[in-house]
Parts: C-alpha cells; structure tokens; sequence
C-alpha cells in the first residue's frame, strides 16, 4: 500500500513538471539600440532560464535565470541589455531543463540619430475575433508595432468590478494575450502601448462619461449627459497592471499617467496619456438652463487633455529633440477641424432628426467628439503656437479611437496627421456616416478634416484595417492606411522641413444671413448678415429634417439678397446650410 502511495505520488509530481508551461506571452517591448522586455505567464510559478542567441538555431547564446511570480499572476518580465544595435534576436525558454515550445524573436533599433529606412504600423480598438489586419501588418517588416489604445476592450467585455477588482486586471492581460493572429504577430514584432478610456475605464481623471440623453420637462426638449465615477482604486489597478504586466518604456510620472517617449534611429516619439490626467470633454459643453443651451466652452484654460506637468513635458522634449522625425502618439485624434463637428451640431441641438442612419439630436453628435483635442481648442491652439514660434520642424500626429481612418496633410489638422483606428471592431463606419451625414448639409469631410482621404470618405470600404509609417532616412515619411484585405485606402508623404500653408480655419456661424418670413408659405428671402459682408456665399441647401436635400444652388458670384420657392415644400422644419471660402452655416426655417 506504502508502495502504491508512493508511486501515485510520483506520477503526481510527473505531471505536474510537465504542466509548468508557458500560457501567455512571450510579448516583446522596451526595445532599443541595446535593450528589449520580454514578458510570459506561466500556469503555475516556474523557475526558467531564457536563452537569447543571434543564432535561430542557438549554436551560441547567452542566458538569463528567472521565475514567474504568483504574486503577479505568475508572470514575469525579464529584462536583456548589452544587445547589438539593428540585430535578430532569437529566444526560447527552458523549464526544468525541457524547451518550452513557445520561442520568439525581435530586432533591435538602429543607433539613435542614425538615418535609415523604418516601418512602423498603428491602430488601436481590438474588439472582435476578427484580426486579419495582424497578418497583414508583418508582410510590411515593422521594426514596431504602436497600439494607440483600447488593445480588447475589459470596460465592458469583462463585466461591472472592472477594474475596481484587481482580480479583472490580471485576467484583462491575460486576455490581451490570447486573441490569436495578434499574439503570434507579437510574439515576433515589439510593441509601444498607451492604454485608452477602454482600456482604463475612464474618459477623464476621476469620471466616465456616460451617453447623451433627451427628456422632456413641460413638453420641451433637454439635453444631457450622465457621468459615472472613477474611483483612485480603479486608476491605481490600471496602472498598477500597465507597469507589471507590460514590456513598456518607463514612464515619466510614476503616479499619475502613463506617458512617455522613445527613440528609434532618427525617429522621437513623444506618447500621450490623453485619459488619465484630463478634465472631460463634456467641460467643453456649457449649459445654460434659462435659456435651455448648450454652447462651445474649449477655449476655457481650465480644461486640458493633458494637464500642466505632461503639457510642459511634451513642449520641452519637441523643442530639445535632435531627431528628423518627431511623432506625436495620441489616443485620440488631434485635428483642430474637429473643433466644428462639435460646434456645428450645436446649431441642431433642440431638434431630433435621423440623417444617413445617425438618430438624435445635434447635442448627441457633438457630445460625442468633445474628448477629442479639436474640443480642447486652448490648449491645442497653445501647443501649435508653441510649435510655430519655436520653428519646430517635422512634428507629426499618429492618433486613434475613432474607429475610423483619415490622413490630413495639416492643413485642416494643423499638423500632419493620420488617424487609424479599428484594428478589429464590430464597425469602422465613423467617418462614412459622418461624411454621409454632413455631406448632407453640404460639409465635405475631405475638404475640412481628413483631406488626403481615408476609409469611408469618397468610399463605401468599411473594413478594418491599420496605419504604416515608413520613414525614408532624413528624405520623408509616408503615412499609409491599408485594410485587411492589404488595400491601400491612402497615402501621403510628409517631406523634411515642409511648412504647412494654406490652413483652413474653417468658422461654423449661426447667424450668416437673416431669413424672412420664418415661417413662410410661398417663398423665403436670404439676406447676407451685415457683419459678414466679406465672406462669399459658394453654395446654399435646403434639407428636409429626415435629411434628404430638396434644393441646391451653387454661385459663380457673391450676393447680398436671395430668395428660395417653398411653397411645393411640405409642411414642417427644414435646415438651410451655406457654404462660404471660409464658414459654414446651418440656420432653420419652417414652411406653413
């Protein structure tokens, strides 16, 4: 019986040697000339070595003895320095003196300030098991993959304690892990993440914002907004797990924000933390109940994105980097054109109406792009100028969210800049809907934000997709969206030294020209507004509040007077946009 026991018992010990693998990982970041992490989770804690060679098949290499944690998960990130610059790296794992099955490779980064030829890849939002765009990425040779942020999406896909429970931290890594085609592509290509309101639960430092509402009160119409708190336990979970759980760069603050920056070659990158130490975008929406109107505030200094010590940090460091390229990696698009598809929809506010699909109220529409930096109009405008008067050169904006594509040569955005977002979502219909949208009203998408294109602006191509940069030594950067299907939607080069001329500072007015009689019957006359005497009307609509237009008229000269029949019109309200060289308008009428 004693015999037996004992017997049992090594078969027990037998497999349980045998069931210390690798169950995450490996996952490569922190790259350098000279240095790279390598994070694993083992399913139980393991003492392993890691075996590192320039060598695929490890004739010769160098080793490094360590243990997975169980106070961490049972993971680990080891750290290797003293590597060669622009070298393949080959490394495997040994436990208990087996090779693990899962190994990995990455190449280091040429010296700092050398020029070269680099890819890098972008995108943010992975949300569906659809990931065909990871096995596109790798046929370009990334030297590094940037995820702009919501890398799965735990606020929601793990339930109600995220990540006010540590317990959802761990398991929220573990599943940034797993999602197939992405963790091989990983575990062969370094990655640089900023985590995003997904990602951390949270648009703003110490609240959620929640969706736009409507209520009636005495029959009329209000809107509103729901904000959900954030407690400091779920911001310290979610750092807490970036830094132990992620091969990153360090960080610049170790208490607040995950900001940071690298080098690779002659390429800076300056990575933002636009969620963490922010005011919320809803600070850039004030309401007055009197009158029952929400107007645009971001010129307010008291909002920022970034706060004063990330703000301060971010200008220091482009106005000291020696690089060609500086890049600046923002979770959420920069484009200061942005600014008026928050105004705009202002216009519509006490109105419902259904247009291209997009239900709500014109509030609904621009609450939803006002944690964009276009909503933060201070502190964006402080960091162009700060820019411009410096004589900064080749600073260019990487951003993501959207789950949309878009590529600005600066002139709408104010600095270069391409927005890709939607690696693996349910939809990347943004920009479409929105192009589709406003085109109605006579707003073009590609004139005044994105206007070198992207998905869905001029095309019906919806599909996921990603962006490249490809840096052309000290010649110039080509920025690319390509879909999963390896599509290119659009491309445009950034060249060295290049000015950004001609910026459109689109205005949005609500008072262009007067309209009389309102309400009318037969006909309306438009008058130009006195104190826009110099703007030159270029077109006028008129769109019925379901959104199908029922007049077009493009000018070949200015006026100060105009009329319009209505009296085939139906019954009910109708919007009237005019577009000018340099505003837009929407005012309202209603036909008897």
């Amino acid at each position: 019986m004693h015999l037996r026991r004992l017997f049992l018992l090594l078969i027990l010990l037998q497999q349980l040697l045998f069931a210390q693998t690798i169950t995450h990982g490996p996952m490569i970041g922190g790259v350098t000339e000279n240095a790279a992490r390598i994070y694993i989770r083992t399913d139980v804690p393991v003492n392993f070595t890691l075996e590192y060679s320039t060598d695929s098949l490890f004739s010769s290499f160098d080793q490094i003895n360590s243990a997975t944690d169980s106070a961490w998960d049972n993971t680990k990130i080891v750290s290797l320095d003293n590597l060669t610059p622009l070298t393949d790296y080959y490394f495997r794992y040994r436990i208990n003196g087996n090779i693990d099955a899962t190994q990995g490779q990455f190449k280091t980064f040429p010296v700092e300030g050398t020029s070269g030829h680099l890819v890098f890849v972008t995108g943010s939002c992975q949300e569906t098991p659809n990931m065909k765009v990871f096995n596109v990425m790798p046929l370009y040779h990334p030297n590094l993959f940037i995820h702009t942020g919501d890398f799965t999406y735990p606020s929601y896909q793990i339930g109600a304690s995220y990540p006010g429970d540590w317990s959802t931290i761990e398991l929220a890594w573990r599943k940034r892990n797993e999602e197939p085609i992405c963790r091989d592509m990983l575990r062969k290509l370094p990655i640089a993440y900023m985590p995003d309101d997904d990602d951390t639960w949270g648009n703003s430092k110490y609240n959620k914002g929640g969706a736009s509402q409507i209520r009636y009160e005495h029959g009329k119409l209000i809107n509103y907004y729901d904000l959900i708190p954030r407690t400091q336990q779920m911001r310290d979970n979610c750092f807490k797990g970036y830094k132990n759980f992620f091969p990153g760069y360090p960080v610049v603050n170790d208490t607040d924000g995950y900001y940071h920056s690298f080098k690779v070659g002659n390429c800076e990158f300056f990575v933002i933390d636009v969620r963490s130490c922010n005011t919320g975008g809803w600070n850039n929406l004030k309401y007055n109940a009197q009158f029952n109107l929400w107007t645009f505030d971001g010129n307010n200094p008291a909002q920022t994105l970034l706060n004063h010590p990330q703000l301060e940090w971010l200008l220091s460091g482009l106005k000291n980097s020696t690089s060609t390229w500086k890049f600046i990696i923002s979770g959420v698009p920069f484009n200061k054109n942005i600014q008026q598809l928050v105004e705009l929809p202002l216009l519509l506010q006490g109105t419902q109406f259904t247009i291209a699909g997009y239900a709500g109220t014109g509030f609904k529409m621009s609450y939803s792009f006002s944690d964009y930096f276009g909503a933060y109009a201070y502190e964006r405008t402080k960091i162009l100028n700060f820019i411009k008067n410096n004589a900064i050169k080749n600073v260019i904006v990487i951003s993501g969210d959207t789950h949309g594509f878009g590529i600005d040569d600066g002139k709408n955005a104010g600095l270069p800049e391409m927005n890709a977002s939607g690696l693996s979502v349910s939809s990347t219909e943004l920009y479409y809907q929105f192009d589709h949208a406003l085109s109605a009203f006579g707003f073009d998408l590609k004139k005044w934000l994105w206007n070198q294109g992207g998905m869905g602006i001029g095309n019906n191509n919806t599909k996921n997709a990603f962006g490249k940069m490809e840096v052309f030594g000290n010649d110039s950067v080509q920025l690319c969206i390509i879909d999963e299907d390896n599509t290119t939607i659009a491309c445009y080069s950034v060249k060295n030294n290049e000015l950004v001329t001609g910026v459109h500072d689109l205005k949005v007015l609500n008072d262009l020209v007067n309209i009389f009689p309102n309400p009318a019957s037969d006909k309306i006359y438009i008058q130009l507004n006195n104190k826009y005497s110099g703007e030159k009307i270029q077109r006028v609509k008129v769109i019925e509040i379901t959104g199908r237009e029922v007049y077009n008229k493009v000018f070949d000269t200015p006026f100060t007077a105009f009329e319009i029949p209505v009296k085939d019109f139906a019954s009910g309200a109708y919007f009237l946009s005019m577009e000018t060289e340099h505003s837009f308008a929407v005012q309202k009428f209603v036909k008897e």
